[in-house]
C-alpha cells in the first residue's frame, strides 16, 4: 500500500495499517521517502500539443519519434543491466520536476529555432 501523506491524518492511516500489518502477519516492511513534485500537467499538454506538435510537422517524424528522439539528444540515458547484458535507455521526462521540465522545454524550443528555423511560442502566447 502506497500512502500519499500530506497532514496529520493521512500520517495516522499509514500508521494504522502498519499496526494491522503487524498484529496480523507478524512483521511488516515500511519505507518512507520525499516525494519531488513532478511535472505539470500544463506542461505536459503544452509539450504534446505544442512543441511536439511543430517538430514532429517539421521533421516528417512521427510524435512518439520526435519525443524519443529529444528525450536522448536532451535528457541522455541511463543504462539497465538486463539478463546478463547492458541497455542504454533515453531518461523519461516524468522523473522531471516542474522547473526541470521547463528547462527541458526551453532546450525544445531551442532545437525548433537553431535547426528548424521555427518559432515555437512559449505557453499561452500568440504568434501571429
Amino acid at each position: 500500500m502506497i500512502y500519499n501523506i500530506q497532514n496529520p491524518d493521512e500520517l495516522k492511516r499509514a500508521f494504522s495499517y502498519a499496526e494491522r500489518l503487524l498484529s496480523q502477519k507478524g512483521k511488516c516492511h515500511v519505507v518512507v521517502q520525499y516525494k519531488k513534485p513532478t511535472r505539470s500537467i500544463s506542461q505536459n499538454n503544452y509539450y504534446w500539443g505544442v512543441i511536439i506538435k511543430m517538430l514532429s510537422a517539421e521533421t516528417g517524424f512521427t510524435a512518439e519519434e520526435m519525443h524519443e528522439a529529444l528525450k536522448f539528444h536532451i535528457l541522455g540515458w541511463k543504462q539497465i543491466k538486463f539478463e546478463g547484458k547492458l541497455y542504454a535507455i533515453p531518461r523519461s521526462t516524468k522523473d522531471l520536476n516542474t522547473t526541470e521540465m521547463e528547462e527541458y522545454l526551453e532546450h525544445c524550443r531551442c532545437i525548433g529555432a537553431e535547426h528548424y528555423d521555427i518559432l515555437i511560442p512559449l505557453p499561452n502566447e500568440v504568434i501571429e
